[in-house]
């Protein structure tokens, strides 16, 4: 997020799951500290940023400096695959909180989905399955939802999410009904 003339307001998700929040200072000016849109959404970054000590936890950290890990270059190379991926951030934003040491699921959720977004040409089945593996992840998964066991697939094995065709379109309402009541 834009701060000021030339700052951003950049939130993560750790490792372990958990929402951090950073200010980078300079960042639209940076040629150095980060160099080649390192801070854009879906980069997977190592970073080195100063802790701001406080007891609450939306404070906003120092961004010192980010170096890009992964950057998922085949979610650029599609409009709806770049849509997607931002629909999955979307949700994961809405579910992460600060200081949360116990969502390393949600991390590696959200790894997996992009990289199975990469190189799939079924975004829809991909979709529905992040969106069954985050419910259950969050233990709001109604257990009367068609196909709802299919949550234990791996999300990179998202093309077998088996619904008979005449329910799928039920099933998707359903689906995105029960998650909006949860969000």
């Amino acid at each position: 997020i834009k701060h000021g003339e030339s700052d951003l307001i950049v939130h993560g998700l750790n490792t372990e799951g958990a929402r951090i929040n950073f200010i980078a200072k300079g960042a639209l000016k940076s040629k150095r500290r980060f160099a080649g849109g390192v801070l854009e959404p879906t980069h997977y970054i190592r970073v080195q940023y100063k802790q701001k000590s406080s007891d609450h936890f939306d404070v906003l950290h120092f961004l010192n400096e980010a170096s890009l890990l992964e950057s998922f270059p085949g979610i650029r190379t599609d409009y709806d695959k770049l849509e997607l991926a931002f629909y999955f951030l979307q949700l994961v934003s809405k579910v992460s909180q600060e200081g949360d040491l116990h969502g390393r699921e949600l991390f590696d959720l959200l790894g997996n989905a992009l990289r199975a977004l990469e190189s799939s040409d079924q975004l829809d089945p991909l979709k529905s399955l992040f969106e069954l593996k985050l419910m259950y992840q969050q233990g709001v998964l109604p257990p009367d939802l068609p196909a709802a066991e299919s949550f234990h697939l791996n999300i990179s094995d998202h093309k077998l999410l088996k619904v008979p065709q005449r329910e799928y379109q039920s099933f998707k309402i359903r689906l995105h009904q029960a998650l909006k009541e949860y969000l």
